[in-house]
């Protein structure tokens, strides 16, 4: 008959000069007990809260802490490794060890390494003549062995020794001595340096740096060298300084050779530039407790003496806006009430001096929402606004604007029909300064009437739900007086007597699977400086089913009897393919015409590779903007993915504005665990708008 037998030992140890009470279970079919020496035999196990361990045969000698285990051993260790392995000794006094053939897994690392001999001596753990991989036991893809690998746990490191790393059974790097950190934490280091050549520039390379000397901070420092142009330094200073606000500096610096700025006739020999940008959350409303308001800041700020200092930054595309925006803005709000401060200012990068640029600098918001009064079925808001238009040369204008609702709603027949009616006032003041003797103050005040009747019906047919949405509003002016200057710059609510019409509907299937959407919106004018009728817009959507959409956006213009606007999209999404085309065309009356077309497909070969391409056509000038077209391989141990793409981007450089052609590489391999290596190459021409042939 099968025995059981249960023993509790416990043991006293020392670990790191102290001492604790570690209490180890025994379970085992047999257990018999000579002098000093326990052994246990048939399925033994012992477990404690660190450790489990469990062998066909074990011998505990209490004297000197070693338990040996034999045949079939497997020890998981706090939960995360387990073993197998026919032999070892292990101390359970000094927590060493040592074995042969051993076999080991990680669960969260999904590593498994199989080796001789392995031994624990005091913080180290020396393996001997190991495999190791995270890919399938037999016949992995890849795989690492070395003669010996040491693990310093209290360094937290791994040396390896003579390491040669495998692609199925075939050696395709070696190295004396390879060594990396096991911790998780950042360290300050050298990261994955760039290498990329464009023409006019040659061979370009940056080697970046990383410091990271406390938790809440950290400095990347990004050396760069331009073969045939200069050298510079870009920084990226990184810090969190509460749990609701972060924030981030970058500076650059990037001195010409004076061959490279006199042959491109360059503004500045020396680019330089600084961003500031910081987030918080809670700025005040985290002092103020239990309290119904929030607040929350953000800063948005660039100062650069010229556009080269973004182009010559690796980790920003090229600069297609002459204008570099900085923002500060603060809001502060409850459930009622909202409070705004904001700054705008703006740098004209194509202007030697940005004096008479206007900046606002500040605007303030002041919006209360719509709240009850004691009539019923009554609402009122409020809303003000002030903006400082400022400059240092030319005019100024500081306006303050004053909108007041006043709102009646009420629905009627059982609800059938929302009736809604406002009565909205209007006020605005400018006040001047820099200006002629003929830019007077201005004053402006505004009363019109709002009118809205609407209806949500929903009904279910046999196979089909159907909701419809009408809308029909009115704005009819009462009264406007208006005094004074008007500069052109500055925005007033001028509303002028028109009839809106819109119907939105839904159609549902019986499961409540919304298949078809359809928009509509057309406003009639009745005023003599305007055309009649607004654009008439109309959208439809339709899913065939989730995976199968649909869509088309139409602007018909009536006053140029023409279609304004047109949007077509397409997207089909399942388990093996995912394709999408788009077609966008815009007229613009004083302008060359917007008409292009976008597509992109992705295509599951198997369930471990897929390919993809994509396209971006210009169908005015009758040229590639992009295409890309790759390939990648992703299976649980590793992946890879390899794209060849190719661009025209309008740029701005400090010489004026070209574009440029962009042809690129990008070959990258991970491997699972340890990370992946990117190999990126990137040719840059600039591009003759003249001859577009050899991009067709």
């Amino acid at each position: 008959m099968f025995r059981v037998a249960f023993l509790s030992l416990f043991l006293t140890f020392s670990l790191y000069g102290g001492s604790l009470n570690e209490k180890y279970e025994l379970l085992a079919g047999s257990v018999k007990s000579v002098n000093n020496v326990i052994e246990a035999s048939e399925d033994v196990l012992i477990y404690s809260k660190e450790y489990s361990f469990r062998a066909d045969r074990a011998l505990y000698d209490k004297k000197s802490g070693d338990l040996e285990l034999f045949g079939h051993v497997d020890i998981l260790l706090n939960g995360k490794v387990l073993t197998y392995i026919d032999h070892t000794i292990f101390n359970l006094k000094s927590k060493s060890f040592k074995g042969e053939n051993l076999f080991a897994y990680d669960t969260d690392s999904q590593m498994w390494f199989n080796t001789k001999s392995t031994q624990s001596q005091m913080s180290e753990y020396i393996l001997g003549n190991t495999t190791l991989s995270s890919c399938q036991r037999q016949d992995p893809d890849w795989k690492i062995t070395f003669t010996k690998g040491i693990y310093h746990k209290d360094k937290e490191y791994i040396s390896l020794y003579n390491p040669t790393f495998y692609a199925g059974n075939v050696p395709l790097l070696y190295l004396p001595w390879f060594g990396f950190t096991t911790n998780k934490n950042r360290e300050s280091g050298l990261l994955k340096p760039i290498i990329g050549f464009e023409n006019s520039e040659n061979f370009f390379f940056v080697q970046p740096y990383y410091i990271a000397n406390e938790e809440n901070w950290d400095l990347e420092l990004d050396p760069q060298i331009r073969l045939n142009r200069g050298i510079g330094l870009y920084s990226t200073f990184r810090f969190v300084d509460t749990e609701h606000s972060k924030g981030e500096v970058n500076f650059g610096l990037f001195r010409e050779k004076n061959e490279y700025y006199e042959k491109n006739n360059l503004e500045n020999r020396t680019h330089f530039g600084l961003e500031v940008r910081y987030e918080n959350e809670s700025l005040l409303s985290q002092a103020l407790k239990n309290s119904a308001y929030h607040d929350g800041l953000l800063v948005d700020v660039t100062y650069l003496n010229d556009i080269d200092y973004i182009n010559l930054d690796h980790k920003k595309d090229w600069a297609n806006s002459k204008l570099v925006t900085s923002r500060v803005n603060y809001v502060f709000y409850g459930d009622d009430d909202y409070l705004g401060v904001y700054g705008k200012y703006f740098i004209d990068t194509e202007k030697k001096s940005n004096a008479d640029t206007l900046q606002t600098l500040p605007s303030i918001q002041y919006h209360r929402f719509s709240q009850g009064i004691k009539i019923p079925n009554f609402l009122y808001s409020l809303d003000y606004k002030f903006k400082n238009n400022y400059r240092e040369e030319g005019l100024n204008a500081r306006q303050h604007e004053l909108s007041i609702p006043l709102i009646f709603h009420k629905s009627i027949f059982g609800d059938f029909l929302n009736v809604k009616a406002s009565e909205n006032f209007y006020y605005s003041r400018v006040n001047y300064s820099e200006g002629n003797s003929t830019t007077q103050n201005a004053d402006y005040f505004s009363n019109y009437h709002k009118l809205s009747l609407s209806s949500d019906l929903t009904k279910k047919y046999a196979s089909y739900i159907h909701n419809l949405q009408l809308d029909i509003s009115a704005i009819i002016p009462s009264f406007e007086h208006k005094n004074g200057y008007f500069a052109d710059f500055l925005p007033f609510n001028l509303e002028t007597k028109s009839l809106s019409l819109k119907l939105n509907q839904y159609y549902f299937n019986l499961d409540g699977f919304n298949f078809f959407t359809h928009r509509l919106r057309q406003i009639i004018y009745d005023d003599d400086s305007l055309y009649q009728y607004g654009d008439l817009e109309n959208q439809m959507i339709y899913k065939f089913s989730p995976d199968f959409i649909v869509s088309n956006t139409l602007f018909y213009s009536h006053e140029y009897d023409r279609i304004k606007k047109l949007q077509t999209g397409v997207a089909y999404k399942n388990a093996k393919y995912n394709l999408g085309f788009n077609h966008t065309y815009e007229y613009k009356r004083d302008e060359k015409d917007t008409n292009f077309v976008t597509s992109r497909i992705n295509a599951k070969i198997d369930k471990n590779y897929d390919i993809f391409a994509s396209l971006d056509y210009d169908l005015v000038d009758d040229f590639t903007k992009e295409w890309t077209i790759g390939w990648q391989m992703k299976k649980r141990c590793w992946d890879y993915r390899f794209r060849y793409k190719e661009s025209v981007t309008p740029s701005l450089t400090s010489a004026g504005t070209e574009s440029i052609i962009k042809r690129g590489v990008l070959l990258f391999v991970r491997f699972s665990p340890f990370g992946g290596m990117a190999y990126n190459y990137n040719q840059e021409s600039s591009l003759d708008l003249d001859n577009l042939e050899g991009i067709q």
